[in-house]
């Protein structure tokens, strides 16, 4: 049976060598209800630990500047690895945490993927925390040789076999090579990250669910009509792009239009009704597009904003 194992002890190890004395805990929704498993093993370090109950959606959520506002010297960021890639100004200790496994879970989902895809060529993907277990998977298969396994690779932030919500750029150069790409992972946000890929998701029961198609809507009319647009900027570490938002507004007024830059945590319905804008370009994660359909006025990403510019101005 795969466990998540939070490896406490290697964790009680590193706050050992750590001479902050008060950690702001940051855990995804899923991990919450162990903050206190986390707390009472850490009880004979003599440190403090604050639990931020704000919603952490990925490793590019990180509430560094909320440190100073809680008294604490550091992040422990639970479930992710290092996503912001310049140079930190605060203490953040990224804790990925893994599923460990029996050797009789590897050799029952090595068998489900040699008889639902034999011959075929494949390869194996999933969030940070099946590193291992795809490790092992890939050794069996390999062993077998009851169809072909093709490598993916190692790719700026990403480690081999690994995608995000918002990056899958590790099976870019052999996606087009391949009978499907098998993920393995908790809910649907990553693999929902396979769009337009021959993908399937893993469960225990020996089942492959094939990825859903969402073809999202074409907004080139509304965008031409729109005569105030709002500019979406992530107070998130990992997707702040300030830099971006102000291209876009000063492309905007080229071309005769309002716009104002609207700064935040996060995006919903309830903050954009009342603001008298036609549309929104989102500078945050690009995966917020993909709820348009929570949203009471269009919402598009920087990127296709820059491809309606080019195409009509």
């Amino acid at each position: 049976m795969l466990q998540l194992d939070l490896q406490l002890n290697e964790l009680k190890k590193v706050l050992q060598k750590q001479k902050a004395k008060r950690f702001l805990l940051e855990l995804p929704e899923g991990l919450k209800h162990r903050a206190f498993e986390i707390i009472n093993y850490m009880k004979d370090l003599k440190k403090d630990f604050v639990l931020s109950i704000d919603t952490t959606f990925g490793a590019c959520d990180i509430y560094e500047t909320e440190l100073q506002k809680t008294n604490c010297q550091a992040i422990i960021h639970f479930g992710h690895t290092k996503f912001v890639l310049q140079k930190l100004k605060q203490n953040i200790i990224y804790w990925p945490c893994y599923y460990t496994f029996d050797n009789s879970d590897i050799i029952k989902i090595t068998k489900d993927i040699e008889k639902h895809f034999a011959k075929k060529k494949i390869t194996l993907v999933g969030p940070i925390q099946y590193k291992f277990v795809i490790k092992e998977l890939i050794k069996e298969l390999n062993k077998n040789k009851k169809l072909q396994y093709v490598e993916n690779n190692k790719q700026g932030r990403l480690e081999v076999n690994q995608i995000l919500g918002c990056d899958c750029s590790s099976l870019d150069k052999i996606a087009n090579k391949l009978n499907a790409i098998i993920y393995f992972g908790d809910g649907n946000f990553h693999f929902n990250a396979l769009q337009d890929l021959k993908a399937y998701k893993y469960n225990l029961n020996g089942n492959f669910e094939e990825i859903a198609q969402h073809k999202k809507p074409k907004y080139d009319a509304l965008f031409l009509e729109a005569k105030t647009i709002g500019i979406y900027v992530s107070s998130k570490l990992g997707q702040n792009k300030i830099k971006i938002a102000e291209d876009v507004a000063q492309k905007l007024k080229s071309i005769k239009k309002n716009s104002i830059i609207l700064y935040g945590n996060e995006i919903n319905n309830d903050k954009l009704i009342g603001l008298g804008l036609n549309m929104i370009i989102n500078t945050a994660c690009p995966r917020i597009t993909d709820d348009y359909r929570n949203y009471s006025l269009p919402v598009i990403d920087y990127k296709e904003f820059l491809e309606l510019h080019k195409k009509y101005y």
